[in-house]
């Protein structure tokens, strides 16, 4: 409900965009909220502005890699970027975050030509055993020459999961 508001806005400014596109978008534009987790806050707050000057999308606008369990754990997901602006873009793929996780994506850099879309492998490698428990979060920056950052948040959780729910 609180993001229905701004998606009907978004939605009328740029008839053009997908569902997918909408979303990353308002996901991916949001403002962090300081001191907050990735999985308490979700994406953060809506900036509505930064949503309709976006010119790329992520599929997709989240990343859960699940658990890890061992030294030398590894995972990988696929994220289709989308250029949605008028121009041709170079998005570079660069990652932040913390607990010892390390995504790798490849390629780092992507050439999108405008309606262009393309896919980008992201690795993620535990430095070291990982905690007996616990998580670890933080997100994959996709970044074009003057244009604001798009976001997507990434979370795992480490140690062995429980017996049982009940």
């Amino acid at each position: 409900a609180v993001v229905a508001g701004p998606a009907a806005v978004l939605t009328q400014a740029r008839p053009e965009l997908r569902g997918v596109d909408l979303k990353s978008l308002l996901t991916g534009t949001a403002r962090s909220i300081p001191d907050t987790s990735v999985t308490a806050q979700g994406a953060g707050l809506v900036d509505l502005g930064a949503a309709a000057a976006g010119e790329i999308s992520a599929d997709p606008v989240t990343l859960a890699y699940g658990r890890a369990q061992g030294d030398g754990w590894r995972a990988a997901q696929e994220v289709t970027i989308r250029n949605v602006s008028t121009r041709t873009l170079l998005v570079r793929i660069r990652s932040d975050g913390s607990g010892g996780l390390v995504i790798t994506p490849t390629p780092r850099w992507v050439r999108l030509k405008p309606g262009g879309h393309g896919a980008v492998t992201l690795r993620a490698r535990l430095n070291g055993a990982p905690p007996s428990s616990g998580s670890a979060e933080g997100s994959v920056l996709l970044v074009a020459r003057g244009v604001g950052a798009l976001k997507v948040p990434w979370a795992i959780t480490y140690g062995a999961p429980p017996e049982s729910l009940i």
